[in-house]
């Protein structure tokens, strides 16, 4: 994920005399400080890898390609999805989602970030996430309970940017407006507290449908969305909460 925010670190991996960095350099030098739960306990451990492997032997990968190529996994999710290939379309997510964080990796640790770049990586991911909600709705037409979940969804997610552009961003290079105290155990884990986006995407988009599998009669990606909206109301209302109190504290200092 590109990241205006982080500073600049010195380029490594593109000419033949550079010096290679090892796994544990790349592992400090491109994770967030803070960051999702699904990102620090999974795809920390998919991403770096392949970024490594990208420093190790000198490839010249644009990150923007990166992100090209994170798309068209999303699309593929999508459309596995509406296919009802649940674990598929599991699967092609995840590896989206892993290539969507490898991206922003490659452009920190290459100094290779920009306003296009992460113009680019943000509506790749907002393309995707439409696309695969679009997909799992679409698995079954006649359900209306989906097709509401799906389109509450998309609702609350327009309504969460713009309430988004309203908030100060003090936690800069972070998935949340929320952060846990400073010396709590998840602040010492890097973990945001649950409920940022790559959370309840792992629960839409890869545990639901992989779960499909295993207890159908359950209908894990029914589970999966109701999860999210409950999710979403509830992180929406804590942000709507904060933009007001930033909003009383303004009119106090008046």
């Amino acid at each position: 994920m590109l990241d205006k925010q982080s500073s600049p670190l010195p380029a490594t991996g593109g000419d033949p005399g550079e010096r290679r960095l090892s796994y544990g350099e790349v592992y400090r030098r491109t994770r967030k400080p803070l960051d999702a739960w699904w990102i620090v306990f999974v795809t920390d451990h998919l991403a770096t890898p392949i970024v490594y492997l990208i420093q190790r032997f000198g490839i010249r990968v644009s990150p923007n390609w990166i992100t090209f190529i994170s798309l068209l996994f999303g699309l593929g999710s999508c459309y596995a999805f509406a296919s009802s290939w649940w674990i598929t379309g599991a699967i092609l997510y995840q590896v989206s989602f892993t290539l969507d964080c490898v991206d922003g990796r490659i452009a920190r640790l290459r100094n290779l970030t920009s306003p296009i770049g992460a113009w680019w990586d943000g509506f790749v991911n907002h393309v995707v996430y439409v696309a695969c909600v679009a997909g799992i709705v679409l698995s079954d037409p006649g359900n209306y309970l989906l097709a509401t979940g799906g389109l509450i969804l998309l609702a609350i997610r327009s309504l969460t940017i713009f309430t988004n552009h309203e908030l100060d961003r003090p936690n800069t290079g972070t998935w949340s407006h929320f952060v846990a105290d400073q010396d709590s155990w998840m602040s010492r884990m890097r973990l945001l507290p649950p409920g940022s986006f790559p959370d309840k995407h792992a629960i839409l988009f890869f545990a639901g449908p992989l779960l499909v599998g295993v207890a159908p009669d359950l209908q894990p990606v029914l589970i999966g969305v109701g999860i999210n909206v409950g999710m979403e109301i509830m992180l929406l209302a804590l942000k709507v909460r904060k933009l007001l109190r930033q909003d009383e504290l303004a009119s106090a200092r008046v």
